[in-house]
């Protein structure tokens, strides 16, 4: 067995099964998927807000438009 330090993958009948990489790999790859769902949902955070406020506008620019 080589000692490369390499990701490798595993297949079963050519299909993907099985990905092998050091733990220090695993691990920087483990927390960078963590931080991308806290980044989503971070950025989510204030949608509630925003519709809120979209709503408002549609309602307010509803009642001035002398076509209705």
């Amino acid at each position: 067995m080589h000692s490369k330090k390499e990701a490798a993958l595993l297949t079963h009948k050519r299909h993907p099964v099985v990905p092998i990489a050091s733990h220090k790999e695993w691990k920087k790859k483990e927390a960078s998927e963590k931080d991308g769902l806290a980044a989503a949902a971070g950025a989510l955070a204030d949608l509630d807000a925003d519709i809120d406020e979209m709503i408002a506008a549609i309602y307010a620019a509803r009642a001035k438009a002398k076509d209705r």
